[in-house]
């Protein structure tokens, strides 16, 4: 089973129990369980159809707000989630994988090497960090974890502008192991830096050793390089 899969029915499984939870109980409890219950659904249902955009991220990196209160039980349980994998799991913030180009999880601008000129940001579930954000160089193409872009050609279009970056290219996810690595090895082909998706994840694991492609970023970096113009 493939990790969107595998989550969109970990997580509808949580809703189904919330929901459970909710018609057991009443009152104030009742409603929050069933709001939780949704918002686990909806998302369920995200990772099923591949839609990123039901968490709301825009082009500009901020969130519409109603589409945070809808889901408001689901991420603050995601945020906790990936809080704690943080604990557990230390990462470098980022890394430099090849001359110019960095991979990384979410961060702070404090964290952002000082060459970097572009920042692509792959995250979904939350905003870009304000100073982030700010910056002239910024991109944003929500992805969700474990999944491919939904528009190869928006994908395309950004690895074209960062292939022609004159500066530092900063990719980056959640954490920095599945999404943002996936993008980096198209770049880096893109570049012409290596020949295929393969040398590029060989290269970049010698710098990042956590990244970790998944059956479905492969298929996605053989599709998108047979693409590059």
């Amino acid at each position: 089973m493939s990790k969107p899969r595998a989550l969109a029915l970990g997580i509808g499984i949580a809703g189904a129990a919330c929901a459970l939870g909710a018609a057991s109980s009443s009152g104030v409890a009742a409603w929050l369980l069933a709001w939780a219950a949704l918002s686990c659904f909806v998302v369920a249902w995200a990772y099923a159809a591949n839609r990123p955009g039901v968490f709301g991220k825009r082009e500009d990196g901020r969130v519409r707000l109603a589409n945070q209160l809808l889901l408001l039980p689901y991420l603050t349980a995601f945020h906790a989630a990936c809080w704690l994998i943080r604990v557990l799991r230390p990462l470098p913030p980022v890394d430099e994988v090849t001359s110019g180009v960095y991979v990384g999880g979410r961060l702070r601008e404090s964290a952002i090497p000082p060459d970097v000129e572009l920042v692509l940001d792959l995250v979904a579930e939350f905003p870009g960090a304000r100073a982030v954000r700010s910056r002239p160089g910024y991109r944003c193409l929500p992805v969700l974890d474990g999944h491919h872009p939904r528009s190869l050609e928006s994908f395309l279009g950004r690895t074209e502008e960062a292939a022609a970056a004159p500066g530092g290219v900063l990719i980056h996810c959640e954490s920095g192991v599945g999404r943002a690595p996936t993008a980096a090895a198209v770049l880096l082909v893109a570049r012409g830096l290596v020949p295929d998706p393969a040398s590029a994840v060989e290269l970049m694991a010698k710098h990042r050793p956590q990244i970790h492609p998944t059956r479905s970023d492969w298929d996605f970096m053989e599709r998108a390089v047979a693409r590059l113009s």
